[in-house]
């Protein structure tokens, strides 16, 4: 998705459907660098997202989970030659208190589409 730059940004939610409750603290990142989906890898990913935290959630009930995310995204709109950022997206960082595996469903869930993940924007 593309924010034209100087939109102007109301409210920003980040929605993703946690299917396995594991009781992990997630956190969100921006991503600063570029990187495609079908080659990108853990070893190639690396840490291209800043440590600042964006916000987060706990992985304690299956079902939504929403993150606002309204600074990052009028960060976004204003794009980095304005003294925002580019928009690489966003990356999920689970802590790994136990050995348990969280899933979610991904921007490819065929099932039902209405449970991929989402950014809405207002």
């Amino acid at each position: 998705m593309t924010i034209p730059q100087g939109s102007t940004i109301n409210s920003a939610v980040f929605h993703v459907y946690v299917t396995t409750a594991t009781n992990h603290a997630v956190t969100i990142h921006r991503i600063t660098a570029e990187w495609a989906e079908t080659f990108v890898t853990y070893a190639s990913f690396g840490d291209s997202y800043d440590s600042a935290i964006e916000g987060g959630f706990m992985t304690d009930a299956v079902g939504w989970k929403e993150v606002n995310l309204l600074s990052l995204v009028q960060l976004w709109a204003l794009g980095a030659m304005a003294g925002g950022y580019n928009n690489f997206g966003i990356a999920m960082v689970e802590s790994m208190e136990s050995e348990d595996t969280t899933y979610y469903w991904s921007s490819d869930y065929d099932s039902d589409p209405t449970l991929r993940p989402k950014l809405v924007i207002g």
